[in-house]
């Protein structure tokens, strides 16, 4: 049904920051930092597969989401999320870990490590038989300029076929849509 997935291993920098503000975390408040170690761990064992190539959109979106709950911890008052998720009827099958590389990505490439401010909303709708995945990031100064090679990166990922991607960027927000198209 699929291309093969390119390895698309989570940041090894992500991992050990990670691990790093979970363990100060078990000072502060020990019930979401076992969450949020069982996130982690569940993060790691998704990446792994276990040879799984498949999955559906909404387990690979609940992965993201635990990538973002961990980045809120790691980054604190620089990093605010907004979810707004619609339930889907559509089951949208997909290689496993899609949106992690692409998220991640958009992450680097923005600089959202260096900033003062970042504000992150997602948002998902079904649009017929296709699935819209919506990022919206609004940094404070300013956010990077330019586009990013997405159709690349999608490509790469074995998405080509069932995807499409747009962007756009101005002085403090970039969006990036993605389309996925469920007939195949």
């Amino acid at each position: 049904m699929f291309e093969k997935n390119a390895e698309a291993p989570l940041n090894p920098h992500f991992l050990f920051n990670s691990m790093n503000a979970i363990r100060y975390m078990i000072f502060e408040n020990q019930d979401l930092a076992s969450d949020l170690l069982g996130k982690l761990a569940e993060l790691i064992r998704y990446q792994l597969n276990d040879g799984v190539t498949n999955t559906s959109f909404s387990d690979d979106l609940t992965q993201l989401e635990h990538l973002l709950d961990l980045e809120a911890l790691r980054l604190e008052e620089r990093f605010t999320l907004t979810k707004n998720l619609s339930k889907l009827v559509s089951p949208h099958p997909l290689p496993c870990s899609v949106l992690l590389p692409l998220v991640e990505y958009v992450f680097i490439k923005k600089d959202i490590y260096s900033v003062s401010h970042n504000n992150l909303v997602i948002s998902t709708k079904e649009a017929g038989s296709a699935l819209v995945f919506t990022l919206n990031l609004t940094q404070s100064p300013k956010i990077k300029s330019g586009d990013l090679p997405l159709d690349n990166l999608i490509e790469q990922l074995g998405m080509g076929n069932i995807c499409s991607a747009t962007q756009t960027c101005d002085a403090n927000t970039y969006t990036m849509e993605l389309t996925f198209n469920n007939e195949y």
